[in-house]
């Protein structure tokens, strides 16, 4: 455990992000060696932010924003960071 790159922050998920990658490039389940690096970085980016969404420590804020934005309607399925935010949301 200790080659494992957690933080003292959402710990549970910080493992539960590195055994999604390790698991993914170890064996046959690599469905993500034919992306392009640009598309590699927005997978991993959404699915560490989906992962790390689902801390209970952040929950109340990301609810609060989340409604924050539907009540100034702004929120956008154009805008990255409201897709990001819907996906955190209803995960």
């Amino acid at each position: 455990l200790t080659n494992q790159p957690f933080s003292d922050i959402s710990i549970l998920e910080n493992h539960h992000c590195y055994v999604a990658f390790t698991t993914l490039f170890d064996a046959d389940c690599n469905f993500l060696e034919n992306l392009s690096n640009e598309e590699f970085k927005e997978f991993r980016s959404t699915t560490i932010s989906l992962i790390l969404s689902t801390d209970m420590a952040n929950h109340f804020t990301t609810v609060a924003k989340f409604q924050t934005r539907l009540q100034t309607g702004t929120l956008s399925s154009e805008n990255k960071e409201d897709r990001q935010l819907l996906m955190n949301t209803v995960l």
